[in-house]
């Protein structure tokens, strides 16, 4: 039963991983960092409901959950390569939409829409079906239902939190993606504050604010 609680654990720090992962990838196309948040956001967890939906009914269907499991995740993480892949050649569709359409425009947001559906939707849908299938491997006894789900959502929540959390932190000074040191909107709080910059630990040191 552990094991099962880890693995969800897991899942659910790789699965805001990637979305952050995917705001950094989409604000480099968009270029506006509220753009690429929103449509990463909505197309994100729009593809939780609907796969939680749509492949939740194969939960109670199936012989072995976990062996289901272990497929849709390793589905989802090939997903989310083949869509940062993607990211590259549908730039120039938004370049083509963006000098077409207005900033504002309600063409260019169903375009930014379309885009960021087309990278994410695929491995959160898959990352849907996660839930209802760990719960039916968890799950032995009907009365046991409401207090596993509340369990497994609950490590799930907080695998997400550490995730996000790695990413911002942790995982920026290894990967280019995550990083963005060019960024000149931004600057450490304690960076030119001679008096508190050996006395604050690495997590605050870390945080950034916008340029004034």
């Amino acid at each position: 039963m552990y094991r099962i609680y880890l693995l969800f654990f897991l899942s659910g720090a790789a699965g805001l991983v990637y979305q952050v992962v995917w705001s950094r990838l989409l604000h480099g196309v968009f270029g506006v960092t509220v753009y690429a948040t929103t449509a990463v956001l909505a197309t994100f967890l729009g593809g939780l409901a609907l796969g939680a939906v749509v492949l939740g009914k194969f939960a109670d269907r199936t012989r072995n959950p976990l062996r289901l499991f272990g497929w849709l995740e390793i589905g989802s993480g090939l997903a989310a390569l083949a869509g940062s892949w993607a990211i590259g050649a549908l730039e120039p569709l938004h370049v083509w939409a963006a000098n077409r359409f207005a900033t504002d425009a309600a063409t260019l947001i169903v375009v930014r829409m379309l885009l960021a559906a087309a990278v994410i939707l695929p491995p959160t849908f898959l990352m849907g079906g996660t839930l209802p299938v760990i719960t039916r491997a968890a799950v032995v006894r009907l009365p046991q239902v409401g207090r596993e789900f509340s369990a497994l959502y609950a490590l799930n929540t907080l695998g997400a939190v550490l995730g996000s959390l790695a990413a911002g932190f942790v995982l920026d000074i290894k990967s280019d993606v995550l990083s963005n040191p060019g960024d000149t909107r931004a600057w450490n709080i304690f960076a030119n504050d001679a008096v508190n910059r050996d006395k604050t630990d690495r997590f605050v040191w870390r945080f950034v604010k916008p340029l004034e």
